[in-house]
């Protein structure tokens, strides 16, 4: 077991380099990982830090220490087969030794996750509707696809859910579950594509997740996503919306997009 309190992993994802952080859950004695971040460097080593958790990002300088550590360290980067033992990454470099064993612990978890998302997808390749409606499945998919970043395995599977999940929820007599799993894959649905630089499939999800099960959260992911789709009409709505939980978060009301000069007099 290695300690709690692990500096965040950063390695290569589809559209930069993705940070995680290492959850612990004492309850069920396993390890997960969650990418929290991707950073985008630029040839003067500065750079763009996308975030995905804010919570988990309020030391951005710790996040880029994180990168730093992904270019430096040799046995990162080494070439290896596992049929080879004699090719696998040496451990003379002190600073990279729990390096490697946190990507150990990365790669066993990761495994699992592939797992469970190729026993999905090989449902989903047979019987696509009957797949679709298992419901718990398809959001324990998506959530490992989201976990692990895995945007461009994502597509397929997003395009084909997307469409269907947000049919069940304008379906007359739509009611959610008391697990909410209709909202959450929707909205899961709408990180992925995000991610992925699709902001209008994005809103749309999360509308649709709203439509299902309203709260805050999800009406932030609307804002953000309106944002990225310049869709300033949208975006103003759902800020308006938190009116009624009470005031709008300073935070919040700091996303309204400033009103646009007409050039009259």
């Amino acid at each position: 077991m290695l300690e709690t309190d692990l500096p965040e992993l950063a390695l290569a994802g589809d559209r930069g380099i993705d940070l995680f952080r290492r959850a612990e859950d004492e309850n069920q004695r396993r390890v997960q990982y969650e990418c929290i971040a991707t950073a985008h460097p630029d040839a003067d080593g500065k750079g763009r830090l996308e975030v995905h958790l804010p919570p988990h990002c309020k030391q951005p300088d710790r996040l880029w220490q994180a990168v730093e550590r992904y270019h430096a360290a040799q046995a990162l980067h080494h070439g290896f087969t596992f049929a080879r033992p004699a090719s696998y990454p040496p451990m003379h470099d002190p600073a990279s030794r729990l390096l490697m064993f946190q990507c150990l612990e990365f790669f066993r978890v990761r495994m699992v996750a592939d797992l469970t998302i190729t026993r999905y997808e090989e449902k989903l390749a047979a019987t696509p509707e009957q797949a679709l409606r298992h419901y718990a499945e398809t959001r324990g998919a998506l959530k490992l696809l989201l976990d692990y970043n895995m945007l461009a395995r994502a597509r397929p599977i997003r395009d084909l859910a997307a469409p269907q999940i947000m049919a069940r929820v304008t379906a007359p007599g739509f009611t959610e579950s008391s697990d909410n799993v209709t909202g959450f894959s929707l909205r899961l649905l709408g990180d992925l594509y995000l991610r992925d630089a699709e902001p209008a499939r994005a809103l749309a999800c999360f509308e649709a997740s709203i439509q299902a099960a309203d709260n805050p959260y999800r009406r932030r992911k609307a804002i953000e996503a309106a944002q990225a789709a310049g869709d300033s009409a949208r975006c103003m709505a759902h800020i308006d919306s938190f009116s009624r939980w009470g005031r709008i978060p300073p935070d919040v009301e700091a996303m309204r997009p400033a009103p646009s000069s007409s050039g009259a007099p």
